[in-house]
C-alpha cells in the first residue's frame, strides 16, 4: 500500500486527523454563517420591502411601486437560491470529510452530517415547511397585486413617466421571461454544479483507493 509521507507514522496520522477536523469545523461554521446571512437578508430586505409595499397601498402617490413587486420577488428568489447553494456545496464536502475522519478512526463516530440530513431534508421538515410558506406567501402577494398592477399600467401618471408605451401583455411577458431565466439558473445551479462536485469527490476517492492497492 502506497502511503503519503504524512501518513507514514503515528504523528503523521494524528496531524492528518487534526487537519481534517479543522477543515470539517471550518465548513460547519460556514454553514452557520449562511444561516445568519439568510436571517439578515430577511430582516434587512424582505421586511422593509413589505412595509413599503403596505404603505404604497394606502398612499396613491407611491402606487407605482406595485409594478416592481413581481420582478423584485423573482430576483429575491434568485439571490436566496445562490445563498442556499452554499448549504448544498458544504453538505457534499462535509459528508466527504466526515467519511475520511470515520475511516481514520475505524468507527462511525462523526455522524453530525447524517443527523442533519435526516432532520432537515428527509420527509417533512422545518426547512421544507419554511420554504413552502415563503414561496406560498410570495405567490399570494403577487396574485393579490394583479388588479393593482393592471390599474397602474393603464394610469395616466404611469404613461407620462414612460415615453415608450407598455401594455399589460408586454409587462407580463417581461415577468414570464424573468421567471424562466430564474428557473433555468436555479435548476442548472442545483443539478449541474452539485453533480460536478460529487463527481470530483468521487474521482478523488477512486484515486486514493487505487494508491492503496
Amino acid at each position: 500500500m502506497k502511503q503519503s509521507p504524512i501518513e507514514g507514522d503515528e504523528a503523521g496520522r494524528k496531524l492528518l486527523a487534526d487537519m481534517l477536523f479543522r477543515e470539517f469545523e471550518f465548513y460547519r461554521q460556514d454553514s452557520q454563517k449562511t444561516d445568519e446571512l439568510v436571517f439578515k437578508l430577511i430582516t434587512v430586505l424582505v421586511v422593509p420591502f413589505l412595509l413599503l409595499l403596505g404603505y404604497t397601498l394606502f398612499n396613491p402617490k407611491f402606487s407605482a411601486v406595485v409594478l416592481i413587486v413581481p420582478y423584485v420577488s423573482l430576483i429575491g428568489i434568485l439571490i436566496l437560491s445562490s445563498v442556499f447553494m452554499r448549504y448544498a456545496i458544504n453538505d457534499i464536502y462535509l459528508k466527504y470529510l466526515q467519511k475520511e475522519l470515520n475511516d481514520m478512526l475505524g468507527r462511525r463516530i462523526f455522524i453530525g452530517v447524517d443527523l442533519a440530513k435526516m432532520f432537515y431534508t428527509k420527509g417533512f421538515s422545518i426547512v421544507k415547511a419554511g420554504l413552502t410558506a415563503v414561496s406560498f406567501s410570495v405567490l399570494v402577494i403577487n396574485l393579490c397585486l394583479i388588479p393593482s398592477i393592471h390599474r397602474e399600467i393603464v394610469s395616466e401618471a404611469f404613461r407620462q413617466c414612460f415615453p415608450i408605451p407598455i401594455s399589460k401583455t408586454t409587462y407580463w411577458i417581461g415577468v414570464c421571461l424573468l421567471f424562466l431565466y430564474v428557473c433555468i439558473a436555479i435548476c442548472l445551479q442545483y443539478t449541474k454544479k452539485c453533480k460536478e462536485c460529487e463527481k470530483y469527490i468521487a474521482a478523488i476517492e477512486q484515486e486514493l483507493n487505487e494508491r492503496e492497492k
